[in-house]
């Protein structure tokens, strides 16, 4: 379950498995956020492609997302788009 639906300064997101694990953030105020669920999932799926527990998978997605969300830029006048190519000069992937 994703917390970023909330008005907390916290974003919680919690996941069930074997056992119940809790990953937070910290808000980032921006309306660019358009498409944040389809990126962690998406992150998380490639770091278990890779190998990676579950839980190492969504800590590494969590992360990876929050940088996307600084890095995000407006489109128009919705909700804008996320960075996700926030860490391309890096060359390590995820």
């Amino acid at each position: 379950m994703k917390g970023g639906h909330t008005n907390l300064q916290e974003v919680p997101d919690i996941l069930v498995a074997s056992k119940v694990s809790r990953f937070t953030g910290t808000r980032i105020e921006t309306r660019n956020t358009h498409g944040t669920g389809d990126t962690l999932s998406s992150a998380i799926c490639a770091c278990l492609a890779m190998g990676k527990s579950l839980e190492q998978s969504v800590r590494i997605a969590k992360s990876y997302l929050q940088k996307a969300i600084e890095a995000s830029f407006p489109m128009g006048q919705c909700f804008g788009s996320l960075g996700h190519f926030w860490n391309c000069s890096l060359g390590n992937g995820l």
